[in-house]
């Protein structure tokens, strides 16, 4: 009888310590709950107006801040450049664009491993245009509405980030500055065109893949 009770004892005492230690080496929400890292950028940028797609890539960084074991507060920037000739421009124009997001965030599984998580926010995106065979440069600004899905996978402290996010925006006619390029920069081409540079909507698609580090 002494010994069942002995051996019950022992049994009990190994679980506890199992599950406690289960719990203490799992990752929890509230170990780095300020977390940053950079990651790299794919957008497909459409024009609902001329319905054609472009093809950005570049590179970002954010910033994190859990708030509690569900939800956080992300602030993204990133840098996408794209060169292309499409149909019916004169040339190479190349397109560098600038979003700035500040998003809310809901984790689904905050005490796993793996963490599904939705992301919604608002932001501005900062745009420049380059015409090289006229010589002209078209510079303007986005309101963004971002809707996204993505999950981390933390490693610790480290966490791998992949996610997609549909951006929503929108070109004012009004807010477009047209201007010359620097002489030497460009080989200017007797050709006729004008940049479409009415008020239109664009949508894009963008994949995030990074690290973030927690601290």
């Amino acid at each position: 009888m002494n010994r069942a009770v002995v051996i019950v004892a022992i049994a009990l005492t190994a679980l506890a310590a199992n599950d406690a230690y289960a719990r203490k080496s799992g990752p929890s929400w509230d170990a780095g709950r300020i977390s940053a890292g950079p990651h790299f950028t794919h957008l497909t940028l459409s024009d609902d107006m001329t319905e054609t797609e472009l093809e950005m890539g570049g590179m970002g960084g954010a910033m994190r801040f859990r708030a509690s074991r569900r939800w956080a507060v992300e602030v993204a920037f990133d840098i996408l450049a794209a060169g292309q000739e499409a149909q019916g421009q004169p040339g190479e124009v190349s397109r560098i664009t600038m979003p700035f997001t500040a998003s809310g965030m809901f984790y689904f599984r905050p005490e796993k491993s793996f963490q599904p998580y939705l992301l919604a926010g608002l932001g501005v995106a900062a745009h420049s245009i380059r015409y090289e065979a006229l010589g002209e440069r078209l510079d303007f600004s986005t309101p963004i509405v971002q809707l996204g899905v993505g999950f981390e996978y933390r490693f610790d402290v480290v966490r791998l980030d992949v996610s997609l996010r549909s951006l929503g925006m929108y070109q004012e006619e009004d807010d477009i500055d047209r201007s010359a390029m620097a002489e030497g920069t460009f080989e200017k081409q007797p050709v006729r065109y004008v940049p479409n540079d009415s008020s239109r909507e664009l949508h894009g698609a963008l994949i995030n893949v990074g690290l973030f580090w927690g601290f």
